[in-house]
């Protein structure tokens, strides 16, 4: 991320921010709905499971960026610090940990954070943390390396949702085996723990593709180890939402309950042509060739797929 900012309004931000392409704009509306829908199911969820107790939501957002916003939408909608802010000034027992590893970065998160969280109910607690006045909510914003410090440490009965929105693939900061490691965890109540995520994937021939092939190795695995967890975990499902005919080939990938699948997920593939573009939509345990191939196209270059290398799993 670029150390130069510049202040519009009460924001600093990049100079390039605010010229959308679309995919930021409709990111946002997907990670809005999606964590919205995530965190407001959840304590209707355990009412079925009898003697189920909802401890609350550790929303971890590992690429945190500078919350300046994304050009197009309301800042609460504008970017995964302000999409995470506001859930948390609306539901109670909502902590949520942003990082950021860029210090010019970082340093606009907090200004950005301090001038704008007031004005939904926030008490700025220390430098980087906050509390909102209802909900009890809590904010609060690390400077470093999401790799070396989270633990993902949950609180008896909380949930995990998980952002990695990094600039592209070789940023990628997620860690699935831990993940998975944590979500295998047993609750102390005795029911299923739940743990989701949403990953932002840049395939663009610039960057990924640009390497080797086995220098890509790690992406497919990444890929694996997520289908491990649907394998393991049936209530769980992989929706991946690819950007057709985009020059650098951006793609997200999201951990859903599968009951979401039909009705929720899937539907808000339309939303992409509020913004002039058109995606293709594949859950994994409803169509898995569809699935994989559509992760061919991304991780291989055109001759590589002619010359017949394909990944299977």
């Amino acid at each position: 991320m670029s150390s130069v900012f510049e202040l519009d309004g009460d924001l600093l931000r990049e100079p390039s921010v605010g010229i959308s392409d679309g995919r930021s704009p409709i990111k946002h509306r997907l990670l809005h709905r999606w964590a919205g829908m995530d965190v407001g199911a959840a304590r209707y969820a355990v009412k079925s499971w009898p003697g189920a107790f909802y401890g609350g939501h550790l929303i971890v957002d590992l690429t945190a960026g500078d919350a300046a916003g994304d050009g197009k939408n309301l800042w609460e909608r504008a970017s995964s610090p302000a999409i995470f802010a506001k859930l948390a000034s609306q539901q109670m027992r909502l902590r949520v940990h942003l990082y950021e590893k860029d210090k010019a970065a970082f340093q606009a998160l907090i200004t950005n954070l301090s001038n704008r969280l007031p004005s939904i109910g926030f008490h700025q607690d220390e430098e980087s943390t906050w509390t909102h006045v209802d909900t009890k909510s809590t904010v609060h914003a690390f400077f470093g390396d999401a790799r070396n410090l989270e633990r993902f440490e949950l609180r008896p009965c909380e949930w995990l949702f998980v952002n990695d929105d990094p600039n592209n693939m070789h940023g990628l900061v997620l860690d699935l085996p831990h993940f998975r490691r944590v979500l295998d965890m047993p609750q102390s109540d005795g029911h299923p723990r739940f743990a989701t995520f949403m990953t932002t994937m840049g395939c663009n021939s610039g960057g990924l593709k640009r390497l080797e092939r086995h220098h890509r190795q790690w992406w497919f695995t990444h890929i694996e180890q997520a289908i491990k967890i649907v394998d393991r975990h049936r209530r769980l499902d992989l929706v991946l939402f690819e950007i057709i005919n985009d020059a650098a080939q951006w793609a997200y990938l999201l951990l859903v309950p599968k009951k979401w699948t039909d009705d929720k997920i899937v539907k808000f593939g339309k939303e992409f042509s509020k913004e002039g573009l058109q995606a293709n939509v594949f859950v994994l345990t409803k169509q898995r060739a569809e699935f994989v191939e559509a992760i061919n196209r991304l991780f291989f270059r055109e001759k590589e797929r002619a010359d017949g290398h394909v990944w299977r799993v």
